[in-house]
């Protein structure tokens, strides 16, 4: 509500002729000169505010056309020699006794393990323990099939094609994969970073003298994560067909691709501005 008093001016000769025999009503807000006064500096503040904002705006177009922006990207990659190798064997037993397949599985892997333990730099993992009956058409159980993996893995073994050759007459060979191990992917990633960012500069001082300028900035960059690397699998048929034979299985570790993106944006001053 707002709260008013009325002031009556009467006619005398100091009024103009238009107010004269008339009655005149003026309303003004209680709080007098105070009130006046602050809604005075808030109207300066949201003028103030409103102007700055509108000179922003404007400042952050001229800038904008004032640079070129270009998004620009360097990948570097170096090819090595796979160093690490994990191959996977697999003990099976079945018998119409689910404990006569749980010892018989039990004793195949120890077993392997004694064989490898008298290897040096093997890293041995067990995994996917297994018992399960087996039914008929009827769904009555006909046997029971036990098994369980047992995964080797090792970096610049001699004695390993002597090893598996050993061990596949206790157990099923199931693979083999080699892949780059971490040690070497760690040394080969912190060069080729050295490299990549190298190459990144060099790249962005192109750009920048293929638009006539000598002056750039990187005002973005992003270090890619390098991808996985690729593993390269052993067929197994020709694998299975090595473990037959009398003598040990030809194993080619192969190559792996390692490679690094460094991306961003370059700066350069624009010739209309």
């Amino acid at each position: 509500m707002v709260s008013c008093h009325l002031s009556l001016l009467a006619a005398s000769p100091a009024v103009p002729w238009f107010f004269k025999n008339s009655t005149h009503y003026s309303i003004v807000p209680l709080g007098g000169k105070r009130s006046l006064k602050m809604n005075s500096i808030l109207s300066i503040l949201l003028a103030v505010t409103l102007s700055l904002f509108a000179f922003g705006q404007a400042w952050a177009d001229e800038d904008a056309n004032r640079f070129n922006r270009i998004s620009f990207a360097e990948t570097v990659s170096e090819t090595v020699s796979n160093d690490q190798v994990t191959v996977q064997f697999i003990a099976r037993a079945q018998d119409s006794d689910p404990e006569t397949v749980a010892r018989e599985v039990n004793q195949q892997m120890q077993h392997a393990k004694q064989l490898i333990d008298r290897a040096q730099g093997l890293r041995v993992q067990t995994g996917g323990y297994r018992i399960h009956p087996v039914y008929d058409k009827d769904q009555n159980i006909q046997t029971w099939r036990g098994q369980q993996t047992l995964s080797i893995e090792t970096q610049n073994s001699p004695g390993l094609a002597k090893i598996l050759t050993e061990l596949q007459s206790l157990l099923s060979y199931n693979g083999m994969q080699f892949s780059v191990s971490r040690q070497q992917q760690k040394r080969v990633m912190e060069r080729l970073l050295k490299q990549g960012i190298q190459a990144y500069r060099d790249k962005a001082k192109q750009i920048a003298r293929a638009f006539g300028k000598e002056a750039f900035n990187i005002t973005e960059t992003h270090i890619d994560n390098p991808m996985p690397p690729t593993i390269y699998r052993q067929p197994r048929t020709l694998a299975l067909s090595a473990m037959k034979a009398e003598s040990a299985p030809v194993m080619e570790a192969g190559q792996t691709d390692l490679r690094l993106t460094i991306s961003g944006v370059v700066t350069i001053r624009n010739d209309t501005f």
